[in-house]
């Protein structure tokens, strides 16, 4: 299917009320051989807010592709991802791409002090 296509439809269902067929059709697209598919499909995973797709959406924080590594961080620092937390530091530490570095510190701060995090 054209990519262009597919992130239409995910924007589509990005605005829909979350359920599990919605979230398995997002976590099928974070998949996609298309990285803007991938990082459209992270980004509604995570305002779905689906425990499951917190597999899906730390699978991601390794993706080839920077864009996708970002939303991924994002997603997990929303959702407080606790298992995330590892792959995270990784991420700010050794990430050759300075705005996931970025992201990966604020999920960060979402997860392992959430009291104190300013929402993004």
């Amino acid at each position: 299917m054209d990519a262009k296509l597919v992130r239409a439809l995910i924007e589509g269902l990005t605005s829909a009320a979350p359920n599990p067929r919605i979230s398995g059709v997002l976590k099928n697209a974070a998949r996609h051989g298309d990285a803007d598919v991938r990082a459209s499909a992270i980004a509604a995973l995570a305002v779905h807010g689906a425990a499951s797709a917190h597999d899906t959406i730390v699978a991601a924080l390794a993706d080839p592709s920077w864009p996708v590594r970002v939303r991924a961080a994002a997603a997990a620092g929303k959702l407080r991802i606790a298992g995330a937390s590892g792959a995270l530091h990784s991420l700010k530490e050794h990430d050759p791409n300075w705005w996931v570095r970025h992201r990966a510190g604020e999920a960060l701060a979402h997860i392992d002090a959430p009291s104190l995090a300013v929402r993004f």
